[in-house]
């Protein structure tokens, strides 16, 4: 399930696979983004600075379980995905 926050459809960004078995990729069409990952609680998980536009993320040391993808461009989130 994903959820966009308004721009996220011109911004470019896609994560795939989705579902996964905890590596995924991220990619920002070009541009240098940040990615944050956060737990169902809230809790920061990890963060990336993204120069490449393309991050390949490893969760396989977390738990199992529901985690939140958050890319920003310049500080404003773009995409969110569960």
């Amino acid at each position: 399930c994903t959820g966009l926050i308004e721009g996220a459809a011109t911004a470019g960004v896609q994560i795939y696979p989705n579902p996964n078995q905890g590596v995924f990729t991220v990619e920002t069409g070009g541009k240098t983004s940040v990615v944050k990952i956060h737990s169902s609680l809230g809790a920061l998980v990890a963060e990336y600075q993204v120069n490449s536009g393309k991050q390949v993320i490893d969760l396989n040391g977390q738990a199992n379980g529901v985690y939140f993808v958050t890319v920003s461009f310049n500080d404003q989130p773009v995409y969110v995905s569960r």
